[in-house]
C-alpha cells in the first residue's frame, strides 16, 4: 500500500478518535499534526504532501478540529532529527512543530499572541548567526534559542550523538 492509499485506513480511525473526544467534551479543540518526512534525507516528496492534503480535507468539516501542517527542512538544510532515534524530531524539530501549532491557534483566534515570530520560511527557520538576530528572528529560527538567564540569542544544538533510551 502506498502512502496516499494508506489514508483509506488512517482517516476513518482519525475521525472516530476526534468524534470520541468531542463526544466526551464538545468544547475542546482537537489539534491533529501533519506527518513529517521520515524517509532517508527527510525530503518532503509529492506523495507525502498529498497524504497531508487528503487528511486535512477529511478533517475540515469536523467542529473544533484543526489540522496543523508545517514545513520540516530536510537534512541537507539543517539537522531536525535525532541521531540516537532516527526518524524522530530532535528539539529543533519539536520547536518547529510547537511554533506551527501556536501560529494556527493564534490565526484561529483561540489564543492570544505571546511570541513575536517571523514567517516560517526556510530562510527564517534556519538562520544560524544567532548572536546577531532580533528577538523575533531568534524565536523563529529552529537553530537558535533565547537564554532566559541573560536574554541573549544562542545556538541551539542538534542534540546528543550518543544518548540512547534507557532500558528498564
Amino acid at each position: 500500500m502506498n502512502g496516499v492509499a494508506s489514508t483509506a485506513v488512517s482517516i476513518p480511525s482519525l475521525l472516530r478518535t476526534v468524534r470520541s473526544i468531542h463526544a466526551a467534551n464538545p468544547n475542546v479543540w482537537v489539534v491533529v499534526l501533519g506527518k513529517y518526512p521520515q524517509v532517508w534525507g527527510h525530503y518532503t516528496y509529492g506523495w507525502f504532501t498529498e497524504v497531508n492534503r487528503v487528511v486535512r480535507e477529511a478533517l475540515a468539516s469536523e467542529p473544533r478540529t484543526l489540522f496543523i501542517d508545517y514545513y520540516m527542512p530536510p537534512d541537507n538544510v539543517t539537522h531536525m532529527y535525532q541521531q540516537a532515534h532516527p526518524g524522530h524530531p530532535n528539539c529543533r524539530g519539536s520547536k518547529l512543530i510547537m511554533q506551527a501549532v501556536l501560529r494556527r491557534l493564534y490565526a484561529e483566534k483561540i489564543i492570544g499572541r505571546s511570541l513575536l515570530l517571523n514567517e516560517p520560511t526556510e530562510k527564517n527557520l534556519v538562520k544560524d548567526h544567532c548572536a546577531t538576530l532580533s528577538s523575533a528572528e531568534c524565536h523563529t529560527s529552529v537553530t537558535c534559542w533565547v537564554d532566559p538567564s541573560d536574554n541573549t540569542c544562542k545556538v541551539y544544538g542538534v542534540g546528543s550523538l550518543t544518548a540512547h533510551a534507557l532500558k528498564f
